[in-house]
């Protein structure tokens, strides 16, 4: 099972897009550096200081942040159905193929049957022929 789940691409796709979205809300999250410039006392002013914020970015943060975080939920959500649609599909894999396994086995033991009966008279040729025609999984030809 962990197999096919690191083989897959679209769970690599659905695991990476889960990388951006959390990258996105850090970045939503971070804001830019403050300039800071104090000017030297040089003429009438003594001393005059210039703060640069990004007002905007303080201002628009909260909403940024929401939108990052339903962004993550949803890739979240994403990998979650992928990881368990995945699941689904391999376990249907296995059990036909488990299935087909047993079928295989259960018509071999029937053609085994069959020439038993052959051989210790219990059946004619046609009467063997025709239950060979009826059950095609033996796959064994009439000697």
């Amino acid at each position: 099972m962990a197999i096919a789940l690191w083989n897959n691409t679209a769970l690599e796709t659905a695991l990476t897009s889960l990388g951006l979205a959390r990258a996105d809300l850090i970045d939503a999250g971070t804001l830019r550096n403050f300039n800071l410039q104090m000017l030297l006392p040089v003429g009438p002013k003594p001393f005059e200081m210039l703060i640069q914020a990004p007002i905007e970015a303080i201002w628009q943060r909260p909403r940024r942040m929401a939108a990052a975080k339903l962004n993550l939920e949803q890739a979240i959500q994403g990998l979650i159905a992928g990881g368990m649609t995945l699941t689904k599909d391999v376990r249907l894999a296995h059990a036909a193929l488990e299935m087909s396994e047993k079928g295989a086995a259960v018509a071999a033991n029937a053609a085994k049957l069959s020439d038993r009966r052959l051989s210790n008279g219990w059946v004619s040729k046609s009467q063997q022929w025709n239950s060979k025609q009826q059950n095609p999984l033996s796959g064994r030809s009439v000697k």
